[in-house]
C-alpha cells in the first residue's frame, strides 16, 4: 500500500515446510519432549546423511513421521557416490551416459525449482545405479553429477569435487540441459517365441519388423533352425512375439 514493493505481495510464491511428526502422529515440540534432536542424527550418521533423509521421507509442504527406517539407504547411497572416484577416468561425456545425464539434469532441475527435494534424491539414486553397472564414469560426468547432488550432500560432493578437480564446487555453474541427448537411438526389445520371453535385444529405435528378425533369427537360439514362421506380432518399442 505504501508502494514498496511493485506487487500486492513481496514474493512470487509461498510454500510453507511440513511438520516433522513422532511416532503417534503428534507434532514434535519441546512443551510435549517429543523432539529428535538433529545433533544425535549428525553425530551418529553425518550432516549429508540427516539432510537427505530428512528430505526423502516426504514432500516438501507435507507433514510426516521421524523414523530411523530407511536412513541406511540414504547411507548406502552415499558410499556408492564416495566410490566414485575409484571409477572415474578421463574424458567428456561418453555416448553411452549422454542419455542418463541429461535426464538427470533435466529432472534435479526442475524439482529444485519446485521444492520437490524427495524425486530429486530418487533421479540422483537411479543415474548412480546406471553407472555402477556400467564400472565407470568421466571426469566431466562426475563433475556435473556432483553439481547436480551438491544442493543435497553439500559437505561430500565439495569434498569429492575438491580432491578429483583441486577448486571450490562452490564456484560452478549447474549444468545445462542438452535436449537433444533425451532422445535414445537404441532400445531393448524383448523377443517372444510362442509367447514365451527368449532373450533381449538392444536395437536401433527405429528398426523395422524384417530387420528385427533377421537380427532375431541370428542372436536367439530359439530362433536360429526355424524353418517356419506363422506369423510375426510386432509392436514398436514394446513387444517382439514370433509364432513358430
Amino acid at each position: 500500500e505504501i508502494g514498496a514493493v511493485p506487487t500486492r505481495d513481496p514474493f512470487k510464491r509461498k510454500m510453507g515446510s511440513g511438520l516433522i511428526l513422532d511416532d503417534e502422529g503428534k507434532k514434535m515440540s519441546k512443551s510435549s519432549k517429543n523432539g529428535v534432536s538433529p545433533i544425535e542424527v549428525i553425530d551418529k550418521y553425518g550432516a549429508d546423511v540427516a539432510r537427505m533423509h530428512l528430505h526423502f521421507l516426504a514432500g516438501y509442504e507435507d507433514n510426516c513421521k521421524w523414523t530411523y527406517k530407511g536412513i541406511d539407504g540414504i547411507v548406502n547411497f552415499l558410499d556408492k557416490v564416495w566410490k566414485l572416484q575409484e571409477i572415474v577416468k578421463d574424458g567428456g561425456v561418453s555416448d553411452k551416459h549422454a542419455y542418463a545425464l541429461n535426464t538427470l539434469i533435466k529432472k534435479v532441475s526442475e524439482d529444485y525449482e519446485n521444492l520437490k527435494l524427495n524425486t530429486a534424491i530418487s533421479a540422483c539414486m537411479i543415474f548412480i545405479k546406471s553407472i555402477k553397472e556400467d564400472g565407470y564414469i568421466t571426469k566431466e560426468e562426475l563433475r556435473q553429477f556432483l553439481i547436480c547432488l551438491n544442493p543435497l550432500a553439500p559437505h561430500m560432493t565439495s569434498e569429492i569435487y575438491e580432491i578429483v578437480f583441486g577448486g571450490d564446487i562452490a564456484n560452478e555453474t549447474f549444468p545445462e540441459v542438452d535436449e537433444s541427448k533425451l532422445v535414445l537411438s537404441e532400445i531393448e526389445i524383448p523377443v517372444q517365441v510362442n509367447g514365451k520371453l527368449k532373450g533381449v535385444l538392444k536395437v536401433a529405435k527405429d528398426i523395422s519388423q524384417e530387420d528385427l528378425l533377421n537380427i532375431a533369427k541370428q542372436n536367439i537360439d530359439a530362433l536360429k533352425n526355424i524353418d517356419t514362421i506363422k506369423k510375426v506380432i510386432f509392436v514398436p518399442g514394446k513387444i517382439f512375439n514370433v509364432i513358430v
